[in-house]
């Protein structure tokens, strides 16, 4: 299988980093390893927010920033663009 390299990796589907789908597609035969050298790093839940949290978040800009819409589809569980930058460049994890 085929992987992508630093300078072809494809733009996030998430505005948050890239979908499982993705890092499959990206890391090709070199998935497990990624998968062990993430151990102990963050991931996150890509969720749609309800329409009570958009207008919480609209409400309270001044706690939590200038309000920007959340995703349009619930993109699931996504690996942070860094990490997988990092990853192609041979660094060691940033957590």
């Amino acid at each position: 299988m085929s992987r992508v390299t630093i300078a072809h990796l494809p733009k996030p589907v998430c505005y948050h980093g890239f979908t499982c789908e993705q890092v499959v597609e990206i890391m090709g035969d070199r998935l497990d390893e990624f998968n062990r050298w993430m151990v102990g790093s963050t991931r996150i839940m890509c969720q749609l927010r309800t329409p009570e949290q958009e207008a919480f978040l609209k409400a309270h800009e001044e706690w939590y920033g200038p309000y920007r819409a959340g995703c349009t589809v619930a993109h699931g569980v996504i690996t942070f663009t860094t990490d997988v930058e990092r990853f192609l460049r041979g660094l060691p994890q940033n957590d």
